[in-house]
Order: C-alpha cells, then sequence, then structure tokens
C-alpha cells in the first residue's frame, strides 16, 4: 500500500470528521429523532436559533432524495422535493446551500461532484439518482410555487400563508409530505392559530431548546441567555410562538384555567352576558358565573359572523333556555350607542328592542385590562371548554407593535391591543369593567389555590383529576 494512498485516506478521513454528511448524522436530542420517525403528513419542528432544526430539516431531505430514510419508507426513486427559506442572499446563500452541500455525501452526486450537480441558476439540486430538490423563496410570486407534482416539502422558516397554500397542492398527486424548520420570530402568525391553537390530527408538533444541541458552547449559550429577555429567551431558545407586542393577558395559564366538562350552575350563582358586536366581524356573546365570594367561570359562548342582530338574539335567549336561567346583566361595547347611517338607530338599541337590555361598558381598556390580569393571576376566573374561541383568542391577544424595528426602538413599547381576533377578550373586558378588584382578603385565600379546591357538592363542573388536591376537605372557598 502506498504511502501517497495512506497521506490520501487520512486527509479524507480528517475532512469526515470535520465535516460528517449523513452517513454519520446523529439526531441531537430524542425530539430530533421523533421527527424523523414521524409519518404524519405535516410535520413542524420549533426550536430556538441554532437548536439543530435546519440540520434536521435538511438531511431529511436527503434521506427521502437518496431512498435511503433510516427510519421510514420512502417514495420510489426519482422524486422531486422543493425547499421553501426567507430569500436568496441569507436563506439560500448562507443556510440551505451549504448545509446541503455539507450533508450529501458525494457519492450521491452526479459524477460525485457537488459542481456538476448543483445549479445556480434556479437553484436546483440533482443527485445521481435522478432525484431533484428545487430551493425557492418568499421572495417570488406565489404563482411561481405552482407548477409540477412534488413528494415532499421542506419549509425552512415561517413563510407566507398563501406560499404554503400553493406548495401543499403540489403534495396531491403523490400524496407526499411536508415540514416546517423555525423559529417563530414573527410572533403568533397564521401558523400558530393554524397548528397550534387548532388541533390538526394530521401535524406532529416537535418543540426543541436550543439547550439540546451538544455542539455548540455552554459558557457562550449562558451569557447570551442573560442579556435577553424573557420573550426572547422564549422565542430564540426554546422556539416557543410569542406575539411580537407582548401577551396582554399575561396571568393566563390553560392548565389553571380551563376547565373541562360542565355542569348545572350553582342556584346562588349569578348569571351575566357580555356582548362585542360584529357582522363582518364576529359577533361574540359570553356567559359568566359569578359566585357570591366573587369568582367568575366564563362557561358559554356564541361566536357567529354575517348574522343580523335578530338572529343572535334569538340565539342569546336559546341558549338562556337551555340554561334555565335569565341572566342578571347585559354588558357590551360602549360604542354599540352609536347611531348608524343606514338604519337612524344602534345596535344597542336594535338589541333592546328585541328584548336584550344592553347595557354599555366603561371606555376603560387599561382597567379591564388589569382586572382580567388580576382575576387570573388569583384563579378566580376560569374559562370552561365549552368557550373554545375565547380559549383560542386569549392565547394570542397581544398589543400593537410598530410597522418596522426601527421605529420601536425609537420609541416606548405600544399599550393599545391589537385589533385582530380580540372579539372575546373584549367581551370578557365589558364585563369585568363591572366587576370589583380583588380585595385583600380574598386575595390572601386565593393565593395557590385553584378551581378545583371548591365544594364539590356546590360546583359540580367535571375537572382535570391531575388538579384535584389528596385532602378533599381543604377547600379555599368551601362555603360556597
Amino acid at each position: 500500500m502506498s504511502s501517497d494512498f495512506l497521506e490520501e485516506l487520512a486527509r479524507r478521513l480528517v475532512h469526515a470528521a470535520a465535516k460528517p454528511n449523513v452517513l454519520s448524522y446523529v439526531p441531537n436530542s430524542s425530539v430530533h429523532q421523533e421527527f424523523h420517525e414521524s409519518n404524519k403528513v405535516g410535520r413542524l419542528l420549533r426550536g430556538g436559533n441554532r437548536s439543530g432544526k435546519s440540520t434536521a430539516g435538511i438531511v431529511e431531505d436527503i434521506w427521502r432524495a437518496t431512498g435511503k430514510h433510516p427510519y421510514q419508507a420512502t417514495h420510489d426513486l426519482p422524486v422531486r422535493g422543493r425547499i421553501v427559506t426567507v430569500d436568496k442572499d441569507n436563506g439560500i446563500e448562507k443556510i440551505i446551500k451549504p448545509l446541503l452541500a455539507q450533508w450529501t455525501p458525494p457519492s450521491e452526486l452526479v459524477n460525485g461532484s457537488w459542481e456538476d450537480s448543483w445549479k445556480n441558476r434556479g437553484a436546483l439540486l440533482t443527485f445521481r439518482n435522478g432525484s431533484t430538490i428545487e430551493v425557492m423563496t418568499h421572495q417570488q410570486e406565489v404563482e411561481s410555487f405552482a407548477g409540477i407534482p412534488l413528494h415532499f416539502i421542506h419549509f425552512d422558516e415561517e413563510c407566507p400563508s398563501a406560499i404554503f397554500n400553493e406548495c401543499r397542492l403540489r403534495l396531491i398527486d403523490f400524496n407526499g409530505c411536508w415540514y416546517m424548520t423555525m423559529t417563530p420570530v414573527d410572533g403568533q402568525d397564521w401558523i400558530f392559530d393554524r397548528f397550534i391553537v387548532s388541533a390538526n390530527k394530521n401535524v406532529d408538533m416537535f418543540e426543541v431548546n436550543i439547550a439540546s444541541n451538544p455542539h455548540l458552547n455552554k459558557e457562550a449559550l449562558k451569557i447570551l441567555s442573560e442579556d435577553l429577555t424573557e420573550e426572547e429567551k422564549d422565542v430564540r431558545e426554546k422556539g416557543i410562538f410569542v406575539p411580537k407586542g407582548g401577551l396582554i393577558l399575561r396571568e393566563f395559564d390553560y392548565t389553571r384555567h380551563v376547565i373541562k366538562g360542565g355542569g348545572p350552575i350553582p342556584k346562588h350563582w349569578t348569571i351575566n352576558i357580555s356582548i362585542d358586536h360584529g357582522f363582518n366581524n364576529p359577533t361574540a356573546a359570553l356567559w359568566h358565573a359569578v359566585s357570591p365570594q366573587g369568582r367568575v367561570v366564563t362557561f358559554k359562548e356564541h361566536y357567529k359572523r354575517k348574522l343580523v342582530i335578530k338572529d343572535h338574539v334569538k340565539r342569546i335567549k336559546e341558549i338562556n333556555e337551555e340554561i334555565g336561567r335569565e341572566p342578571v346583566m347585559y354588558m357590551c361595547d360602549p360604542s354599540m350607542s352609536q347611531k348608524t347611517a343606514e338604519t337612524g338607530t344602534s345596535p344597542l338599541q336594535i338589541y333592546r328592542d328585541n328584548g336584550i337590555p344592553l347595557i354599555p361598558a366603561k371606555k376603560d381598556v387599561d382597567g379591564r385590562i388589569n382586572k382580567m390580569n388580576e382575576y387570573l393571576k388569583y384563579d378566580m376566573w376560569s374559562i370552561t371548554e365549552a368557550c373554545p374561541n375565547t380559549i383560542k383568542e386569549i392565547r394570542s391577544y397581544s398589543f400593537m407593535i410598530f410597522n418596522s424595528p426601527k421605529i420601536a426602538d425609537r420609541n416606548n413599547v405600544r399599550e393599545q391591543p391589537k385589533k385582530k381576533n380580540d372579539h372575546c377578550p373584549d367581551s370578557c373586558g365589558y364585563f369585568f369593567n363591572f366587576m370589583p378588584y380583588i380585595t385583600p382578603e380574598v386575595k390572601n385565600l386565593a393565593r395557590g389555590r385553584s378551581l378545583t379546591e371548591i365544594n364539590r357538592e356546590d360546583f359540580p363542573w367535571e375537572v382535570d383529576s391531575q388538579f384535584i388536591q389528596s385532602d378533599p376537605d381543604n377547600y379555599a372557598f368551601g362555603e360556597i
């Protein structure tokens, strides 16, 4: 064996150790492993920056293009795939192209050569077996994402919903799959609404922390973490969806404040209705039960758009009959008292004329937000699962943001709620305008307690068993 051969072999071994490909790929964590093993039509791998999510996506691309997926069967070769990234300069040139070049074994390339396999014009990678992966960007027109059927699509980072929808249509012919690897820097956008809030049985969710990447310097990560705000940590380290302007009802915790099931309302609790009226936007009518000690349970919702007021009134009265109780008070948006040019009267008056005696709430946005957060903080407000739209909108209820990061850097954060998907939180706010602030005595009783500690006979809503205390007699409000 010649010395030249041994030197060349040693050189290649050193190169392979410094620059591994899919043949030596090891998932960074069990989450990455589960991502690769999933056979769902869609997969969403959310992670912090440098958590290895893009690498996992690229490796998945190469396995499918070569037909050598170690965890599941793939389509017959050759296949056609697509990667969608942010732009040409940063997305293709700095991320996707280098990762494809690194993780694709030369033996899978045309003539064993990257140069013979990659075409800059059209950003197309061709494999030795005839499979192809095209790389496209968010900068391209939506129409350009149409065309030939595809076997798989990899979305690297968030993309506009119109591009996603157009791409999904390309997968129908082969019953193909898609996966998205992303850090949710755009906040709670359409992806949050479509896949996180609304559970989709055809999509698997994976969340990976930056700390799971064993190749990153731990001391550098510690220093970075100290420089980030709590919201930035959630996004940049954990891949959690956080509204750009910041959550308004920050005290809301699904595990603490959402009740499963339902039951009759105790007779000594009062019932109130709040209404946020709309036509093109939904009308959100919510039913709130209030105990003598001031604990609130929002237990029913009517959430419909494109209905005239008489139809809303009809449904509200039907629900009242189902409950078997007449509400004590009906509260509404103060702007409903304004007359419209079309009718010469106000929505408030039309509701009243049809038997719903509305009372307009105060125009005190800050006050109602403070009260809602306070009632949540001390576990004095809960919501049943019969109010899915209320829960959904509370989880994304956020402050407005400036149009550009430069303007934001020159100003204080904005204090006004974003006027999008805020119908149920606004409706709740009109109700809480009429509620008193929690007294120190009630705070002391409520602190650290949950709704499930109420006497089950007096409050027969079904609850999640994991929140039932071991001592059934230890109730915060046993006298209710």
